[in-house]
This record gives structure tokens, sequence and C-alpha cells, in this order.
């Protein structure tokens, strides 16, 4: 049975992953007609969704209306005026038109939209709004820009905007073509309706991401996030993927303030936790320069290793910190970026972490790879975010991951105590160096093994060929891999 505050927990990640689908819908009359906030509400809570959505791990009465009113909606006064409707407005249309088995406090309440529009506004820090408004095409017919538009490799630029087109993920056909707005939208709408997923089966709340992420990438990937302005190269998924992290991790740093009716998100809210596996490459191709035939299944064999290893890790690390997978920014090659709250215990919690993979490396596959992993604070999130300042930032720890490649794996290596008369101050974990005795044994019985040559042999193993079989012995971690 899942508690109230991690409900609601819940419940604010999803507002944020799903607040903006109505910039899709409402792009044809389709029944979502109005502003995007509206259309999105619309979709969660209309017949053909609601069903599908609802689940106990979070309130979909509380979903709903966090998406719908993430934008203060607008009303006519005397039929020409526009008047933006008021916090207490906005909360009384909580009130009275939801019925909940708990009531949360007002001021929660409002705590948690604010998260939502926050999450929504940083999220948008990429954008450029000193490009000239788009005359081109209709807002909601507009279609996303490449991002490889600005670039030629012939020298003078061809005629025309190289646009994507609206279609489902497909390698072979999602190529950007001359475009001037998007057609079938009806069609592409209804489409993306019935495909919705079901969530109703899943237990977890990563599940349920995972589930949605899934659909969302495989449907908005080509929709523009923005199309008030000439350039609208970042796609809505991106969009709503990244506002699902901030809002996940601000809820975590002002989970103490969220009853205040004060509460403002400031500076020093985030930290960006950025990974690296390092000797991937010898560990891959170790296999070849050993064994008896079979290498090619080997490397295959060690590539989708490191890439689960590289996986699970971050898995971990977000188990770890209590955050959804939505948090993972990037992650491919062996190197990953993480958006994580800027907490007190946020710092040891990270240390303790990387400590434990850097023991299991260690123990379990002889220390063939490294782990490395280092973090940093973003003080000024909006003017740190813009897409410039944020690839400089991710350059400069990937730069730090390379001068900790010289002392990566010191957690193992050297022990807790310090040694009074060395300047050095540290001790040598000795023990880390020796083999153990069922170690040594298992080497004087068997040898090492004959695939890679680190680890002792324990397992027989065919190896050869048909006409001329040979048994060999592996170790643990080759007999797991093939």
């Amino acid at each position: 049975m899942i508690d109230q505050q991690e409900k609601e927990y819940n419940s604010v990640i999803m507002a944020a992953l799903l607040h903006d689908i109505g910039k899709l819908l409402h792009r044809s009359k389709s029944g979502y007609d109005g502003k995007h906030a509206m259309a999105s509400g619309d979709f969660l809570y209309g017949n053909e969704t609601k069903y599908k959505l609802t689940n106990e791990l979070y309130d979909l009465n509380l979903v709903e209306w966090l998406v719908r009113f993430h934008h203060s909606p607008e009303e006519k006064v005397d039929g020409k005026k526009k008047k933006v409707w008021s916090k207490e407005k906005i909360l009384d249309a909580y009130s009275d038109n939801r019925h909940t088995e708990q009531e949360i406090d007002r001021t929660r309440l409002w705590s948690y939209m604010k998260i939502v529009r926050d999450a929504d506004g940083y999220s948008c820090a990429e954008r450029d709004y000193g490009d000239q408004k788009r005359t081109d095409a209709d807002k909601r017919t507009a279609p996303l820009d490449s991002i490889f538009e600005s670039i030629s490799i012939v020298g003078e630029k061809e005629n025309g905007v190289y646009r994507y087109p609206l279609n489902t993920i497909n390698p072979l056909s999602n190529f950007p073509k001359h475009l001037s707005y998007l057609d079938n939208l009806a069609a592409y709408i209804g489409e993306f309706k019935n495909a919705f997923p079901d969530l109703t089966v899943y237990s977890k709340l990563n599940h349920v991401l995972s589930a949605i992420l899934s659909f969302l990438e495989r449907y908005t990937w080509c929709v523009p996030s923005d199309t008030r302005y000439s350039r609208a190269d970042v796609s809505l998924f991106d969009h709503l993927r990244s506002s699902a992290a901030i809002a996940a991790c601000l809820y975590k740093r002002h989970y103490h303030k969220l009853d205040n009716s004060n509460f403002e998100t400031r500076n020093n809210e985030f930290i960006l936790i950025a990974g690296d596996f390092s000797g991937i490459q010898n560990y891959i191709f170790d296999v070849t320069s050993k064994g008896l035939g079979g290498a090619s299944k080997r490397l295959r064999a060690r590539s989708f290793f490191i890439q689960i290893f590289c996986e699970a890790t971050i898995h971990k690390i977000l188990h770890s910190l209590e955050l959804p997978l939505v948090c993972n920014l990037f992650s491919a090659g062996g190197k990953f970026i993480l958006l994580a709250p800027n907490t007190n215990e946020i710092e040891e919690r990270v240390k303790g972490i990387k400590k434990e993979i850097e023991q299991e490396i260690h123990e379990r596959y002889f220390n063939q790879f490294s782990f490395l992993m280092t973090y940093r604070n973003i003080e000024k999130y909006r003017p740190n975010m813009d897409i410039g300042n944020f690839c400089r930032i991710a350059d400069e720890m990937f730069h730090l991951l390379e001068i900790e490649k010289i002392q990566s794996s010191q957690s193992v290596f050297f022990s807790n105590e310090e040694d009074e008369h060395s300047e050095n101050k540290k001790v040598w974990n000795q023990a880390a160096f020796a083999l153990s005795d069922d170690e040594f044994r298992k080497y004087a019985e068997n040898g090492d093994c004959m695939i890679c040559g680190k680890g002792p042999g324990e397992f027989s193993e065919r190896s050869g060929t048909e006409e001329n079989p040979v048994t060999i012995q592996v170790c643990r971690v080759c007999y797991q891999q093939f």
C-alpha cells in the first residue's frame, strides 16, 4: 500500500511529464480546442484515456488539476478584456470538482502547482527568445526544425528549410524534408489517442514512466515544444522528459518547505552527476588474444554486458537517491549525466554509491575496467542551463572524470585509516592486493582463465571446432558471458 506522501510525489512527476500533451492535441480540430493546458487536462480526464491512466501509485485527480492549471487560465470580462484567474479561483477549481479520498492542504497544493510550473519554465531554458517570431506557417501546423539545418558541407546552402514530418519512429523514414507545415494531423492525433498505453497493469512508478516515455518518444519526437519563434528544434518529448526530471528534484529539494506559503524555487536547486566507465574497450577486446574460438560471440557478449552494467549502475544511483528514471538526462558509450536535487545528504550518498560500485568491480570483475563519478552544483539554473552553457558544463564534468582516471578505485586500494607519519596521510589497503585463500586454491588447481587470462579457471567449457573440440578452464565472468 503506497502512502500519501509518496503518492503526491508520484503525482507531481506524472503531471510534469504530461503537462504539455495538449500541444499536440489542439493542433487539429479533434475536440481539443483552446489553450494547450486545458487540452492536456481534457485528454487525461476524458472517457477515452481516464481508465488507462487510473493507478493507485498516483492521484489522477491531482495530476489532471496540475496539468490543467500549470498556466493560469484567462477569461474575458465584458466580452473584451482578458483577466487571469486568481490563485484562489484555481485552488477552488480543485476543491469543487474533485472528490479525493484524502484532501490536500491548500498551501501544499499550491506548492505542487509551483513545482510543475517552475519545472516547465526551467525546462525552457534552452530556448533563444531573441529569435524572430514565426511567419512562414501557422503555429499549430509548424513542424520540428532539424538541428542540422544551419550546417552545409557543400558550401552554399540549398534553398528551403529541412523539417521533420509527422511520423512514428522509423530509422528508414525519419529524415528531414523540405517542409513548411504538418499535414495529416487529425489522423496522427487519432492514432496517438488509440495507442496510449494502459497504465493500470503496473505496480511501480518506474514501470509506469518507462511505458509512457516509450510511447511519448514514439509519437512526440517529431512535434516541436514551442512554435512561437522562427527556430523550433526542441521536441515535445525532450521538453516533457526534462520537465519531469526537474519536478522530481524540486520536490526532493523543498520537501520540508512545501507547507510554507512563502515557498519559492531559487538558485542552487540542482546538481549534475556525471559518470564514466573507463577501460571498457580493453575489457571488450581482451578476448581476441586468448581462447580457442568463439571470439565474435564473446565480443558481442562483453559489449552487451558493459551496456547492461552501465544501465544497472544508473538505476542503482537513481534508486539510492529515490529519483525516477527520467532524471537520467544522458547515457551513451559508458558515460552518463544525471540530474539530482542539491540536498545536504547528497554528497555522502553519492560517495557511498561510488564506493559500492568500485568494490563490486574489484571483487567480481578483477578491476578489468573502472568506474568514475563526479558531480557539480548548478548555482543559477536558468543562465547555467541554456544550451550553450549546458554543453560547457558537461565538457567540464567529463574533463574532471578524465583527471579522476589516474585516481580510480581509491576507495578499494586505500583504507579509511590515516598514517600520521606520512605526508600523504593515506594507508594502503594491503588486503585488496592479495588473493583470498579460496582464489589462490583455484589458481593453483586450474590456472588462469583461458579466455581473459585474469581470473582463476573455475568452470569447464567446450571450445574449438566441431572436428577438434577442446575443453578449457574459464573464470566465472567469462563463463557467465558466453
